[in-house]
């Protein structure tokens, strides 16, 4: 974690401010250390990422299961080779537009939420400037530790400060990032995108952006029934909005004062043996979202 982001975080617990005690440095990056609170919380850096003590979700992604850097490598390398090739070519296509969105944006801090295993951090490395600072933040702290190691092998220069934390509780304080983007990751937070939009907006600047990415597939359809079921049987109903585009534009026009909706791609699905979503056979969209507060 940076130095340099500390005035920008805060307690997820109380929202008092935070120090720093570094007791490991690389120059400016604090590789293991303490961010204690004024009101006595404490919050620990472990292999470059501050932990706030978020929990992985139980039924959609489970990093910590992976355990050591070898095992996130390889599993890395075969979730790229089950992705159909198609699948991987409109992935990139939607990639590109979110990074090159924020890239036309004049960002001082940009924040990539839910990074997972750093797609959108690696297009993000590539279109900014080398002098805009990135937090990037998942549920887990293991994850994240991968990805600091992966880029500091090929984005040794770049600042990248990672936080382990809730979307929907974020360690940041208002308005003091300029975007905040994701490649589909409220469609992962099954039950609470709501929230986590709301929350992201909050951490957004006025003016400041923020750029998400969704597969939407209609209302009739197997796929929807599917998903539909799934939500059910985790006493989730209603999540399955944030699947369709008239329940995506009504959560981001409740929330921000200018949206946008761009189809990057339309397709048919194909069965790639890893998410529900999009339905062999049928179709499916991909969409970007700008919104500006």
């Amino acid at each position: 974690m940076y130095k340099a982001i500390l005035n920008h975080l805060c307690c997820p617990v109380c929202r008092g401010n935070l120090t720093l005690r570094a007791d490991h440095e690389n120059g400016e990056d604090v590789l293991e250390g303490v961010l204690p609170c004024e009101r006595g919380h404490s919050f620990r850096i472990s292999q470059g990422v501050a932990d706030f003590n978020s929990e992985e979700q139980g039924f959609i992604n489970q990093w910590e299961t992976m355990g050591g850097e070898q095992d996130f490598e390889e599993s890395d390398r075969e979730m790229e080779i089950q992705n159909p090739a198609e699948m991987m070519q409109r992935r990139e296509m939607v990639l590109r537009t979110i990074a090159d969105t924020v890239s036309g944006h004049d960002c001082k801090i940009v924040l990539d939420i839910a990074s997972g295993r750093g797609l959108m951090l690696t297009e993000l490395v590539k279109a900014l400037d080398d002098d805009v600072p990135i937090i990037s933040i998942d549920l887990s702290r293991y994850v994240l530790q991968y990805d600091y190691r992966k880029f500091r092998r090929i984005a040794p220069n770049r600042k990248i400060s990672y936080l382990a934390c809730d979307a929907t509780n974020l360690p940041l304080k208002d308005g003091v990032v300029d975007a905040a983007v994701t490649y589909a990751g409220f469609s992962n937070m099954i039950g609470c995108a709501g929230k986590a939009l709301q929350e992201v907006h909050r951490a957004i600047k006025p003016g400041g952006l923020l750029v998400d990415s969704y597969v939407v597939i209609e209302k009739e359809s197997q796929g929807f029934e599917a998903l539909r079921r799934v939500c059910a049987e985790q006493n989730l109903t209603g999540a399955e909005d944030f699947f369709l585009h008239d329940g995506l534009i009504k959560h981001h026009e409740e929330i921000f004062s200018n949206v946008e909706c761009n189809v990057v791609f339309e397709g048919i699905g194909v069965d790639n043996g890893m998410d529900l979503l999009p339905y062999p056979d049928e179709w499916y969209a991909e969409q970007v979202f700008v919104s500006e507060k």
